[in-house]
């Protein structure tokens, strides 16, 4: 019934979600100018890619990547299911995991575990999986496939790091460990594939034409004429929504609700003092 609410096109909601200012993006002289209304479930897409552009600190809040995750994956799962196609943008959702996925390798393990930075990197990759095998039933138009599947072959180096960092601890003596390692490799297994798929098809387009490089339409004109070839694996229970853990998740849950609500009213309190002190000061004028 939720799902439901969040992606019926009839129920639509305004939602102004603050954007980090870095200087790789232009802040906007309106922020209120393209506020449309719209289902929230974008809004809620669009608030997880914030997040996680947003928090990418030394100190990770690990446990909160993972809700995100999971929220992601769940929404994903509603419109496979419900063959429902959002006006979304992917590629900010796929640029925003690829700068996790990159961030949650390069961290050093005295800083993050590395059975917490496996599990990440696994939730990463599932969504990654779920765009390639189930992206025909979600996605806007063959153009927004193709463009995932662009950014895949061109962070191809991302994915063989990650894989070889799979493999270094898929021989630990510690069984919890060596299957986050394992569901890793075994995650990461299909955007290999791509990647290799894709570039040998690449390289031979580029000798053929006798050219130095390729230009993005190029390449995704290659992309697009060698699908029928591309071998993937089937994960089948990829498209199963996550379950809500209820003794991790609630204590979570409860402090958040409790750090909002606490910040909501002192947020209300601090409005009513400056009101009272304009009001005060419009009556000293008069």
């Amino acid at each position: 019934m939720a799902c439901s609410i969040l992606h019926d096109p009839h129920v639509t909601f305004k939602v102004w979600i603050h954007k980090h200012r870095s200087r790789y993006r232009k802040s906007s002289p309106s922020p209120c100018a393209n506020f449309s209304s719209r289902p929230i479930a974008v809004a809620i897409l669009s608030l997880l890619v914030e997040f996680i552009r947003g928090h990418l600190m030394k100190k990770l809040p690990h446990r909160l990547y993972r809700i995100a995750c999971s929220i992601c994956h769940n929404l994903l799962c509603y419109q496979t299911k419900h063959k429902i196609r959002l006006d979304f943008d992917w590629k900010q959702l796929w640029s925003a995991l690829l700068s996790l996925l990159q961030f949650v390798l390069n961290l050093d393990s005295n800083v993050l575990s590395p059975a917490l930075g496996l599990e990440l990197m696994q939730k990463i990759l599932e969504i990654f999986n779920f765009c390639i095998l189930h992206g025909d039933s979600f996605l806007q138009a063959a153009d927004v496939y193709d463009d995932l599947y662009y950014e895949l072959i061109r962070m191809h180096g991302l994915f063989e790091n990650v894989y070889e960092h799979g493999l270094s601890h898929s021989t630990s003596m510690h069984p919890e460990l060596k299957l986050l390692a394992a569901n890793v490799v075994l995650q990461v297994g299909n955007i290999r594939s791509i990647v290799n798929h894709f570039n040998a098809k690449i390289a031979a387009f580029t000798a053929a034409n006798s050219l130095s490089s390729l230009t993005e339409n190029q390449v995704l004109a290659v992309v697009r004429e060698n699908y029928d070839s591309l071998t993937l694996r089937v994960h089948e229970t990829l498209d199963i929504p996550d379950e809500y853990l209820e003794q991790t998740d609630d204590p979570l849950f409860d402090t958040l609700v409790d750090t909002v609500v606490k910040q909501t009213r002192k947020d209300c309190l601090d409005t009513s003092l400056e009101l009272q002190s304009f009001f005060h000061e419009l009556s000293v004028i008069h």
